[in-house]
């Protein structure tokens, strides 16, 4: 897989999957924490990628969180996108108003509160929305809510149909870089 550095990391999560227990647990790391990038001393650990791309980024982490890392999976707003709409969308209950608008990097979020199924488009804003009091926090608690939604819609037994969708998603050319197989992430969803 390419490692080239493509700027910094924008969203840190951890998972560990338990699969006899059919458990998921995921630790998010606010992208502004302190840590020993191997070679370059005490940084944001989002600069991890920017500097060395995803083997830099994993050493830092592994290091950071003193736990091996086996697999890894990089996943661009596009690449959610595309997840989310081939799940056919993420129902989350949005708690607030939520409007911003980044030109720059093509972010147009406009979301009202309340509970719905948000598109993939609707998704990405939702996860990367982070201009009100709570910040990167807020941000946090709404992309792990986020994962928490996305993992019980794609492991529901209504969705295994959408397997193969999901998974054609997820290996879209430049969208996900990952080292799972896809037999990996079929097991993992079923």
């Amino acid at each position: 897989t390419d490692n080239t550095p493509t700027g910094l990391g924008d969203t840190l999560m951890v998972a560990r999957v338990d699969v006899a227990r059919r458990r998921l647990g995921v630790i998010s790391v606010p992208r502004d924490t302190r840590a020993q990038i191997p070679g370059r001393g005490i940084q944001k650990i989002n600069s991890a990628h920017a500097i060395g791309g995803k083997d830099l980024m994993i050493r830092t982490v592994a290091g950071f969180l003193g736990i091996p890392i086996d697999y890894y999976m990089r996943v661009n707003s596009d690449g959610l996108e595309k997840l989310v709409d081939a799940a056919g969308g993420i129902e989350i209950d949005v708690e607030k108003r939520m409007r911003y608008t980044d030109r720059s990097q093509k972010l147009y979020i406009n979301l009202r509160p309340g509970q719905q199924v948000l598109t993939g488009e609707q998704a990405v804003g939702y996860v990367r929305f982070r201009h009100d009091a709570a910040g990167d926090i807020g941000r946090i608690e709404r992309q792990q809510k986020f994962v928490r939604a996305l993992a019980q819609k794609i492991s529901s037994p209504g969705e295994i149909t959408r397997i193969g969708a999901l998974t054609k998603a997820l290996f879209s050319v430049e969208l996900v870089m990952t080292n799972l197989s896809l037999g990996d992430i079929r097991y993992l969803a079923k």
